[in-house]
Parts: structure tokens; C-alpha cells; sequence
């Protein structure tokens, strides 16, 4: 049989950079297929149009079969002709790239893929609002509705207090804030970074202009971007922060603040601009256009679009602004379905799934990758392969830990509505950051000192890692191969946690905490053996002795901050850590790695904290305030070192008034 194809290619316009245009050039010479060898890039820059390009293809399957090269753009043309006119199948696992010397992504639209099995990328047209781009956004919708139990909530739940109102589906209208008192509804959150541009907010000297309405126009550009989408999807109602809530106004803020773990879990569909650093920015931003759009045509009438991309256009999502920002974690774990919006592709991510608008959306079925982040996750008690059930909390909170806050003590706020939820689904007990019910493991973090520093206002005690800006790293959970995972020493007791609250939110900011326990203490001094102080000039850690011992094992210390002194301090022993044994051939070797020994490194509370606050310190009883952890490694046995540690009550207790 022969074969007639109609090939219409069409280079289009692709901007680089402003005041930029790059050529791309074929190095001659060089053999290529029959089908790129037609396509008109020689020497064509990429912003200049090539004229429409008509080719007709008159080969049999014999010549087709011939074809011993690795082009995608041939293969997948030769697909195509053995299931159109021959009832065949394509033998491909996944079209790549077009011939060499200039390689090209092929990607092609959705209705190829009910075509070929095979896989090949998705194309993303320019315009993140076109037709083809928001059909597929409501194909996802339609989809996760239909299909996702797991994903969905109450279909009209009571909206926020306050809410952007559209109007009608296709309104051009002003948008207006609304007070909902208890109206229901579904609406679109946006997470957003605010940046310095953020003068377009509703305050108690706005919010009756607000309420009377005002035009998209008059909006930054990232809030005029949501209000189109939302029309576009045709969702009434739209939540941003800075205009639902009256900034600058404490009592607001505090009821507020409170809610928007609920916000976050009953929205419909939470708006991502992952791309914008700024409001004024906009995350609806023209993506690079395709290289060549080709169509095949076959002699029955049957068509296929086939796009190339150029692949310098990667689809990075490393480094995003908006991943940087500490409250929009909380927004990522607490909604059920976010459409997050890239510089060159849109994500959806939702309780079952994952698609990515460069991928065919059979992707996840074939390739089957971890859902999206959710609150359900960070619930102790889940079945993972980790040995600990709070691991999904401390990866949690090893993300959060580096994010930036334009207010410092906004960290504890920031992380109360998923603190609730994970309260509330097993009945934890929160304490600063920690659970109770796991305090011997969380309260063996570390950090590194070298991007850490101290707040300049009082965050959380000293035994928290909310207490220091900057990385927080938690102590292993499974074993490793020479090691079992870390266990709490038997001595190690908790005995009482108490907090005096800022706000009225029982899961934000806090005035003072006390921690009370008992573990082994030993006063420390400062080792002679200066030469392992230092780790290619990392001078955070130092080496110290057991006070009254002549002990050759050392301590390393490895403080909090930077410059702390080493004065007046003392080991609390919390962990132990033993060599793994191994069984071969039924005979039981113990590996020769002894115990790892680690604690906190305590400093005495100065004298006026021990007079401040509520909390009545018990006779006998030392207070304390965290300044760094150590480790110890010894070749004996634990109950020999723990002699040296007798077993103290200790309370935990760090306030520090505002900076003048």
C-alpha cells in the first residue's frame, strides 16, 4: 500500500530574552531522516517566521521499515501510518527528539494520544489562559471530581469571612468584598508572594472602598491574573489574604489567623503563582512559543499535531519564589488540589495524583509517582517504611525551617492550621513546633550554624528549632548499616510541658514555655586537644570533657549560633545508639562500632528569668536554656559514661524581651 501524508510545518516566533534572538544552525553534512530533512530550520532564526511548508510523502511500508535511525519524528510518523492504514500497532515505549545534529522535543496535543500508545511529551502553548490550555485545566477539574474520593470535601462548605466576589460567570464587572456571614459557596484560593509592591491592601481606612468594588485594572498584576483565571473556570468566588483580612488590625488578624487552616482545606481549587516574586509581577506569563507545528494528515481523512521544542526550554521547577516562603507551605499541605503556575508549564497536584502540562496525562499511570503533600501525611500513626510515624512531620518541617518571613514571628502562626489539624485527627498534644507524645526524638535537632541566627524577637524556648532562623535537622528515625535507629535512654523522663499564649490562637504565637524532665547531667569543660575543634574551617564545633573524669572519650559540641561561649556548660544525655549485629549462616557476628552517646548541651538560665513568668520553679530544681547538642562515641559500654551523668530534674524555660 502506498502512503500519502500531508505534512503543513510551520516555524514560529520564539523570543528569547529581551533585545535577544538566538540562531540555531544545522551543521550540514550530516545525515537526517527524510521527514527532518524537509523541515524548513536551516539557518533560521528563532525569531523569524518560516512560510507555511506543504510535503507530500509517497512511500511504501517497505521504505518506512527501512529506516535505522533513532528520530522520533520518523518513528513517530512511521506509527502513525501502520495504525491508520495498515491496522497495526507502533512499537515505541516513548518519542524523545528529532534527528541530530539539532535535537528537538516532539511533543504533540492530547487527542494523538488515544492514538499512539506510546508517550511523548505534552505541548504547552503560549498563552496560559488560550483555549486549549484552560480546556485542559477543566479536563483536570471534571477529572479529580469524578474520580478522587480522597480529594474531595464538603461540595458548598461556609465561606471565609470575607471574599472576593466576581460575579456571574463571564463578568467584566468591578469585584467587590463581601462579608459571607455563613453564605456558602466554593471559591479559589491564591497562594502568592507579596513582595515589596504591596500597597493594594484592604485596611480598616479601605475596606469600604473595597466593599463598593473596584476594577481588576486597578489590581497588581498577580491578583488581576486570578481574578481572570477564576473567570475563566468560572469560580464565583476568589480568597487572597492581604484583601480578606484587615491588615494592620491585631484583633482581626488574630481571629483570622486562626481560620485559615479551614480556608485552606475547604477552598475548591488553590491558585499557586509560583512564579511571581512579587504581586506586581503576574504569574500568567506568555510561555516559550513551539519551534514548528507540524500537521499529519493521512489519506482517510485522519489528522495529527506535532509540535518540536527546542530543548534549552527545560521545565525547571527548582527555585521557584514562591517555594521560598514560609506561610505558603502550610497553603501546599492543607488544600486538597492546587493548580501551581510555572514560567513554561502549569502543574496540577492533588490528593491522588499528579499532572504536569508537558506530559501526556497517562503519565502517572505508567510511570506512578508519590501524591502531592498532605495534611494527612504529617498524621502520626500513618503506615510508612519509616521506623518513626512523626518522619513525615520532621521532613515537613525540615522544608519549612529555611523559608524566609518578612515577619519573624509569624513562624508559629504559619504552621497553626496544619498544628490543628494533625492535633485534632489524634488527639496530640503540641508543643512549640514538638509533639509530646515524641519530645524525646524532636528534642534532639540540630543545625547549622553557619546560616543560622537568632531572631531579634522571642519566637519559642530554647529547646525548639522554632527558636532558631535557619535549618533544623532531626535525628534519624530507621537504621542505618552499621547502626541501629537512636532510641531515648531508659533514664529520660518528661514530665510536664506549659506555655503562656500571645494570641488567642492555641497553636501560634507564644509569650514563655517551660519543658520539665528528668535525664543524666555532667558538667562539662573545655577539651585541650584544640586540633579537633575545627572541620575545614567550620568552627562550630568544639570538643569537651566530662567535668572530675579522666576519660580520654570526648564530647562534640555543636552549638547553636555561631560565638557562643563555652563557659558553664553542661551534657544532658537524651539518646543512645547501638552497633547493628548480623546474621550469617546461622552464626550471629556483632560489628565492633560500640555506642554513640547524644544530648543537649545546657547552659544555666540567667537569674532574672527565674523570677519572670507564671511558672513556680520546684525547690532543688535547676532552670536551664539550650545552647547546642553533642555526641559522644565510646567503645564501652553507655552505663560506664552514664555513671558520670547522675540523673537531674531540669527545667527548660528561655524569654528574651523585644530589641530596643
Amino acid at each position: 500500500m502506498q502512503l500519502s501524508f500531508t505534512l503543513l510545518v510551520l516555524a514560529l516566533v520564539t523570543f528569547v530574552s529581551a533585545n535577544t534572538w538566538v540562531t540555531y544552525q544545522y551543521q550540514y553534512g550530516q545525515e537526517r531522516c527524510l521527514v527532518c530533512a524537509k523541515i524548513p530550520l536551516d539557518g533560521l532564526p528563532l525569531g523569524i517566521e518560516a512560510p507555511p511548508f506543504e510535503y507530500d510523502l509517497d512511500h511504501d511500508q517497505a521504505e518506512f521499515e527501512k529506516y535505522e535511525g533513532h528520530c522520533s519524528v520518523y518513528r513517530l510518523v512511521r506509527d502513525l501510518h501502520r495504525i491508520w492504514l495498515e491496522n497495526g500497532y507502533g512499537d515505541m515505549i516513548k518519542y524523545f527528539h528529532s534527528c541530530e545534529p539539532q535535537y528537538y522535543s516532539v511533543c504533540t496535543d492530547p487527542g494523538v494520544w488515544d492514538v499512539l500508545p506510546a508517550s511523548s511529551d505534552a505541548v504547552v502553548h503560549p498563552n496560559p489562559l488560550g483555549h486549549s490550555t484552560i480546556a485542559r485545566l477543566q479536563t483536570w477539574i471534571e477529572r479529580c471530581d469524578q474520580e478522587h474520593e480522597g480529594c474531595h470535601g464538603e461540595r458548598f462548605p461556609v465561606l471565609p469571612t470575607r471574599i472576593l466576589d466576581l460575579g456571574d460567570p463571564g463578568s467584566t464587572s468591578n469585584v467587590k468584598l463581601i462579608e459571607t456571614n455563613g453564605q456558602r459557596g466554593q471559591y479559589i484560593a491564591l497562594s502568592h508572594c507579596w513582595g515589596a509592591s504591596n500597597s493594594f491592601l484592604t485596611t480598616r481606612d479601605t475596606i469600604q472602598s473595597r466593599k463598593s468594588g473596584f476594577l481588576p485594572d486597578k489590581a497588581p498584576a498577580t491578583f488581576r491574573d486570578a481574578i481572570m483565571l477564576a473567570r475563566c473556570l468560572r469560580i464565583r468566588y476568589l480568597w487572597v489574604d492581604s484583601l480578606c483580612i484587615i491588615q494592620g488590625d491585631t484583633e482581626d488578624w488574630n481571629v483570622e489567623s486562626s481560620r485559615m487552616g479551614d480556608v485552606y482545606r475547604n477552598v475548591y481549587l488553590m491558585v499557586a503563582a509560583a512564579n511571581a516574586a512579587d504581586d506586581a509581577e503576574g504569574f500568567l506569563k506568555l510561555r516559550p512559543k513551539i519551534q514548528c507545528s507540524m500537521k499529519v494528515v493521512a489519506p482517510t481523512g485522519q489528522i495529527a499535531k506535532v509540535y518540536l521544542r527546542p530543548q534549552k526550554h527545560g521545565f525547571d521547577d527548582n527555585d521557584l519564589p514562591l517555594d521560598s516562603r514560609g506561610w505558603t507551605l502550610q497553603e501546599t499541605y492543607l488544600s486538597r488540589r492546587q493548580l501551581k503556575f510555572m514560567d513554561n508549564k502549569i502543574l496540577w497536584n492533588c490528593q491522588s495524583t499528579q499532572w504536569d502540562e508537558s506530559e501526556r496525562d497517562d503519565f502517572e499511570k505508567r510511570y506512578r509517582r508519590g501524591t502531592w503533600r498532605s495534611v494527612t501525611e504529617l498524621s502520626p500513626g500513618k503506615k510508612t517504611h519509616y521506623a518513626n510515624s512523626y518522619q513525615s512531620w520532621y521532613n515537613m518541617i525540615q522544608d519549612f525551617a529555611t523559608r524566609k518571613f518578612s515577619v519573624q514571628t509569624d513562624r508559629l502562626p504559619s504552621l497553626s492550621g496544619l498544628a490543628a489539624m494533625v492535633a485534632a485527627q489524634k488527639n496530640e498534644r503540641y508543643c512549640a513546633g514538638l509533639w509530646w507524645e515524641d519530645i524525646g526524638y524532636s528534642i534532639c535537632w540540630t543545625t547549622d550554624n553557619d546560616s543560622s541566627f537568632r531572631p531579634d524577637f522571642y519566637i519559642a524556648p530554647s529547646w525548639s528549632w522554632e527558636s532558631v532562623m535557619g535549618s533544623a535537622i532531626f535525628p534519624p528515625t530507621g537504621h542505618s548499616r552499621s547502626f541501629l535507629a537512636p532510641q531515648p535512654l531508659d533514664s529520660v523522663a518528661f514530665h510536664d510541658y506549659q506555655a503562656i499564649l500571645r494570641r488567642s490562637n492555641q497553636y501560634g504565637e507564644i509569650e514563655c514555655a517551660w519543658l520539665e524532665l528528668e535525664a543524666p547531667l555532667a558538667p562539662l569543660f573545655k577539651a585541650t586537644n584544640e586540633g579537633k575543634g575545627n572541620y575545614q574551617g567550620v568552627n562550630r564545633r568544639e570538643y569537651f570533657s566530662i567535668v572530675n573524669t579522666i576519660s580520654e572519650e570526648l564530647l562534640e559540641v555543636e552549638f547553636d549560633f555561631r560565638e557562643e561561649p563555652v563557659n558553664d556548660l553542661s551534657a544532658l544525655f537524651m539518646m543512645h545508639v547501638t552497633g547493628r549485629t548480623e546474621s550469617r549462616r546461622n552464626i550471629v557476628k556483632h560489628r565492633t562500632h560500640g555506642v554513640r552517646l547524644s544530648g543537649l548541651i545546657l547552659r544555666p538560665a540567667h537569674n532574672q528569668e527565674k523570677t519572670s513568668g507564671q511558672y513556680k520553679l520546684p525547690k532543688g530544681v535547676g532552670l536551664y536554656q539550650r545552647v547546642g547538642f553533642f555526641y559522644l562515641a565510646t567503645s564501652g559500654a553507655k552505663e560506664k559514661v552514664l555513671e558520670m551523668a547522675p540523673i537531674t530534674k531540669v527545667v527548660f524555660k528561655k524569654t528574651r524581651k523585644k530589641k530596643n
